[in-house]
């Protein structure tokens, strides 16, 4: 609030004076910024967008295969929503133990379609549109299945980008449960060098039917 004040001195001009209710006195014509000195309000920095993660279902939340402990999708499956089956199979898991986030994750090393114990690696890819010459960083977390008596306690993850092989990953699952895997978050900086562009996850472990195991999946351009 202010109080404006006329007269009519200095030569017959008049000149208007702003008292201003905390005591300064400014004359008119000289250009005043209240906002900028502080007189009125303060602006604030506006908040950084959050980048879209371009990956689809990167927490394998879809479908939902709760309260079963698990459900195993063959190749070439799509049913996994964004992802294409490879390999021989995976599971997505539910209740059989806990996920990185959400309430789901993937095993990828799911059974043999015979239901016979053997190793049954599988892999799961999706296409993402990629800007050529662009970098992106994916990240995911990694743990492995826990379960006694199917398979090495090392399992083995491969990380594909563009058909080619970017990481070979180890998870050792000696001191986790069902109930605290160990989750490890990972992260790779790629480069698309076409406008559609590959990631892979793949179970590279030995023996067994139980792999390396997957979740929270993203890629954000940088």
């Amino acid at each position: 609030m202010a109080k404006i004040v006329r007269r009519s001195n200095e030569g017959g001009r008049i000149q208007r004076r702003v008292r201003v209710l905390f005591g300064l006195s400014l004359s008119c014509g000289v250009a005043l910024s209240l906002g900028a000195v502080g007189l009125i309000g303060t602006s604030s920095a506006s908040a950084t967008p959050a980048k879209t993660n371009l990956i689809t279902n990167g927490s394998f939340e879809s479908p939902t295969v709760c309260p079963a402990p698990f459900t195993t999708y063959f190749a070439p499956a799509k049913s996994i929503r964004g992802w294409t089956v490879g390999g021989v199979s995976v599971d997505l898991i539910c209740t059989a133990f806990a996920p990185e986030s959400g309430t789901q994750s993937v095993d990828l090393n799911g059974s043999l379609p015979d239901g016979n114990l053997g190793n049954a690696s599988g892999s799961l890819s999706q296409n993402v549109r990629t800007t050529p010459g662009h970098k992106y960083l994916l990240t995911w977390f990694m743990a492995g299945n826990p379960s006694q008596g199917c398979g090495p306690v090392t399992k083995v993850l491969h990380v594909f980008w563009g058909g080619k092989i970017k990481e070979s990953l180890t998870f050792n699952v000696s001191n986790d449960s069902d109930t605290s895997m160990g989750w490890v978050a990972r992260r790779l900086v790629v480069v698309a060098t076409a406008r559609t562009s590959v990631v892979k996850f793949a179970d590279a472990t030995a023996t067994g039917d139980c792999g390396a195991t997957l979740d929270n999946v993203s890629l954000i351009a940088k």
